[in-house]
């Protein structure tokens, strides 16, 4: 057989081996173990970087730092139990209590590079490691606030919707707030007030929170509070009342032109059930009748148990003779 027979015979023997189940099989094989290797040596000997946030706890208003401080730490670290082709780091931020120095009366937050190493690793993974950390150690220095409490002033306007009536008692919570600086800016600073409001159409009971107005090179304890008010349905209503002379001497005898006025006033619809003709009173002051100089007086309306609003008297004033007995 000759030379070119026996090549051509050997590379049919090689056409079929390839096309063959035999040849897939072993083909998978291979290329299944060099992924496999190459995961497991991409994990165990290579080293992996993050830069990760780092949160300081413990920070209280009253603490100015003097400089910028770091606000990332970049790790690099090794981990055998990442997943292949996995990118995302294994963690987003880092935790630093800073309360220890802030309690010792220190005026900088000291972490040596040992006990840094060691919170990033105690936040990390168990399978993962911090080999080094930049920076290694952490000194910031500090300075504290002096601190004052000022009351805080509502700014801006509330409507009630139609039909509706505010109630007099708006409230702030809390009313007031401590802020902190410099001794110098905090002495000229005696209220702090809120952002503009326009807030309308209120109907019954409004509670929000409203941001507090900035002031340069002064902190907040807090940096909004909360808005409570109330609004109520009211009606109109009318009634004609006699007219009472308060504080006459005894020894007078006084008379008033017309002896009755008409009334017209608003009140919440609940205490519109609730009224009576006695709970309204129109009466006049005999200490204003002695100062008059045209023998007219002035009417006024008053109730003891129930909240009137918009009161209209028709006359508002009144004429009078005093006469002795």
């Amino acid at each position: 057989m000759s030379i070119r027979q026996n090549m051509q015979r050997l590379w049919q023997r090689s056409i079929a081996f390839a096309t063959s189940r035999d040849a897939l099989i072993f083909i998978v094989f291979v290329m299944f173990s060099t992924l496999l290797w190459w995961s497991r040596n991409n994990d165990n000997q290579h080293q992996r970087t993050m830069v990760v946030d780092i949160n300081y706890l413990g920070l209280t208003p009253d603490i100015a730092f003097t400089d910028s401080i770091p606000t990332s730490l970049k790790i690099t670290y090794t981990d055998n139990n990442r997943k292949l082709f996995n990118s995302r780091p294994l963690i987003d931020a880092i935790t630093v209590d800073c309360t220890p120095d802030l309690e010792n009366k220190k005026n900088s937050i000291n972490i040596s590079a040992g006990a840094l190493l060691q919170t990033v690793n105690d936040q990390l993974p168990q399978s993962a490691t911090a080999l080094h950390i930049e920076p290694s150690s952490l000194q910031i220095p500090f300075i504290r606030l002096e601190s004052k409490t000022v009351p805080v002033r509502f700014c801006g306007t509330l409507q009630a919707a139609l039909q509706y009536q505010l109630d007099d008692n708006m409230v702030i919570q809390p009313s007031v707030i401590t802020i902190y600086g410099l001794q110098s800016t905090i002495d000229t600073i005696n209220e702090v007030k809120t952002t503009e409001q326009h807030i309308s159409d209120i109907k019954e009971r409004l509670t929000c929170d409203v941001q507090l107005e900035p002031i340069a090179d002064v902190r907040f304890s807090q940096s909004s509070v909360e808005l409570q008010t109330n609004a109520f349905a009211f009606t109109e209503t009318s009634m004609t009342l006699p007219i009472k002379i308060i504080d006459a001497p005894e020894a007078s005898d006084i008379k008033v032109f017309p002896a009755e006025v008409n009334v017209k006033m608003q009140m919440s619809i609940d205490n519109y059930r609730k009224l009576k003709e006695s709970d309204v009173k129109a009466f006049v002051n005999y200490s204003d009748m002695v100062k008059s100089t045209n023998g007219m007086t002035k009417v006024y309306i008053s109730t003891e148990t129930l909240h009137i609003f918009n009161v209209k008297v028709s006359p508002e004033n009144i004429e009078f003779i005093i006469e002795e007995k």
